[in-house]
């Protein structure tokens, strides 16, 4: 950029000062801010990765409608091609974290006061990086709960419970749409002392409808934890 103005020459992009280019199809920044080459996104310090070149090429057609962006990045309902961008990073694991501590705060006090055990409800699992945060942390203090891990896909619930099914037996997994009210976990009384979302809740389509299904799940004094860093 010169003056204001861009400025390509044989296709390529530039900006004087060094503050980024585009040459061949590759996008950089200078300072480790960010860089594309071939397709695959990267942020320094691990803060965030778009892993591949298919991602990039499926852009076009899941803008135009014709592909599930969820299929892109879950391809056969596998979470890998996009699980560092969850859990990996600094940024990202102390927010974890951040929320397993405010979950076993909560068990603390609901111990002893529910029968038989204190029941836990994620939110769209995703990827399950909160989920692996929240059980390391029950495994830390010993916490004694159920923990439904739920997801709006099946192919999610599924690939979470080949993860932890075998090796955490306290776990179960169910699909929930929390933005059905006539859901058939939504509809039955509230049984669950916790219920965490993290990084999910900006995606429905409404807030205010949600809340209210949540509020259905909680038993009574139960507590909602939202965690959202996007």
């Amino acid at each position: 950029m010169v003056n204001g103005q861009w400025s390509m020459v044989n296709g390529q992009w530039s900006m004087v000062n060094g503050q980024w280019s585009m040459v061949n199809g590759q996008w950089s920044m200078v300072n480790g801010q960010w860089s594309m080459v071939n397709g695959q996104w990267s942020m320094v310090n691990g803060q965030w990765s778009m892993v591949n070149g298919q991602s990039w090429n499926s852009l076009p057609v899941v803008i135009a409608g014709k592909a599930d962006g969820l299929e892109v990045l879950f391809p056969q309902g596998r979470s890998e091609m996009v699980a560092n961008t969850y859990r990996g990073n600094e940024l990202q694991d102390e927010f974890n974290k951040k929320v397993a501590q405010q979950v076993f705060s909560v068990l603390q006090r609901a111990v002893g006061s529910s029968e038989p055990l204190p029941r836990v409800l994620e939110i769209g699992a995703d990827t399950c990086a909160t989920t692996r945060a929240v059980i390391k942390e029950m495994e830390r203090s010993n916490s004694i709960a159920e923990l439904c891990i739920s997801d709006i896909s099946l192919t999610l619930v599924k690939d979470a419970e080949k993860q932890f099914a075998a090796q955490y037996p306290f776990t179960s997994f169910e699909v929930l749409d929390i933005e059905n009210s006539d859901d058939e976990t939504i509809t039955g009384n509230g049984t669950f002392d916790v219920i965490y979302a993290s990084n999910v809740l900006h995606a429905t389509s409404s807030i205010r409808p949600v809340i209210n299904n949540i509020v259905k799940l909680l038993r009574p004094g139960g507590v909602l934890i939202i965690g959202n860093n996007y």
